[in-house]
């Protein structure tokens, strides 16, 4: 074998950088550009079927990261479908702040950390000339309620994809004679399986902290007597966010890691109690979003 010089070595990594970085490029204007279907996610095409997955693929090649080219199964892919509603979310988050997402769900970048900053939906509702600013409010409750309506469907598709992957574990432990090649390929795909079901429980516990900041910044900036109803659904919200890290214990470890601090509280005790606006101007207590 011949013998690479280091500068050789360096030119090579080099280029391999710089193909990479290309191909992440290629990918983000491709989520710009995606002609969306049914619940946001983009219309069935070679590139979104086909190209960007593979460009994942070798991105995560490039991470030592055990990969496979088996067919998805029925249920693995309404998991997938389900999964990028949830996460990419670009009718929720704008296309800018989904193109990471976009990056996590196809596995060009690793899923965790999550960096997306959570200040941007707030910032991004702020700089819309909505008619009303209460406006503003309504988008908050539409979008909690629409992330919530998806988590339901997500849970019984998880469901369904662990199950399967029982019946895997079990034939690979009865089945000693099995080639190497399909043992690699579906110990992969179970992997990938977890990594989807982790990254929509990251992504909505993050969700939680964005509609908390925004929540709290809009009640100051642009106060409104119906914060009662918003708490009401961002609590309905995160009790589903809670439920689903708790069923699917085992793939949202690194998911429930990464929450921290305390629930938010937009009315006190008292306020809650009475759960009247006709008293008045009242005074709100905001604590720090988990």
């Amino acid at each position: 074998m011949p013998i690479q010089s280091d500068a050789s070595r360096t030119a090579n990594g080099n280029s391999l950088g710089q193909a990479h970085a290309a191909m992440v490029l290629i990918a983000s204007l491709l989520c710009a550009c995606a002609p969306t279907g049914d619940f946001g996610r983009p219309k069935p095409s070679i590139v979104h079927d086909k190209i960007v997955p593979r460009i994942g693929a070798s991105h995560a090649i490039n991470r030592g990261e055990a990969v496979t080219f088996l067919p998805l199964t029925d249920n693995e892919k309404r998991l997938r479908a389900s999964a990028y509603t949830i996460v990419v979310a670009q009718d929720i988050l704008g296309w800018r702040q989904s193109v990471k997402p976009y990056w996590r769900y196809h596995n060009i970048v690793r899923p965790w950390p999550h960096t997306t900053p959570v200040n941007a939906y707030h910032g991004r509702l702020l700089s819309q000339n909505f008619v009303s600013a209460d406006t503003r409010f309504s988008r908050v409750l539409s979008d909690m309620r629409k992330d919530r309506a998806a988590i339901g469907p997500f849970e019984r598709r998880a469901a369904a994809v662990l199950a399967d992957d029982t019946i895997r574990r079990k034939v690979i432990e009865t089945e000693p004679d099995l080639a190497a090649r399909s043992l690699a390929g579906a110990n992969a795909r179970m992997t990938d399986n977890e990594r989807i079901i982790g990254l929509v429980s990251a992504t909505m516990a993050h969700r939680l902290k964005v509609y908390a900041y925004a929540l709290r910044h809009f009640a100051v900036e642009t106060p409104t007597r119906r914060l009662a109803q918003l708490e009401d659904a961002y609590r309905r919200l995160e009790a589903d966010v809670d439920r689903m890290s708790s069923r699917f214990d085992g793939q949202t470890d690194v998911a429930r890691r990464n929450r921290n601090g305390d629930p938010i509280v937009l009315l006190d005790g008292g306020q809650r109690q009475h759960g009247a606006y006709g008293a008045g101007p009242q005074a709100y207590s905001l604590a720090r979003p988990r």
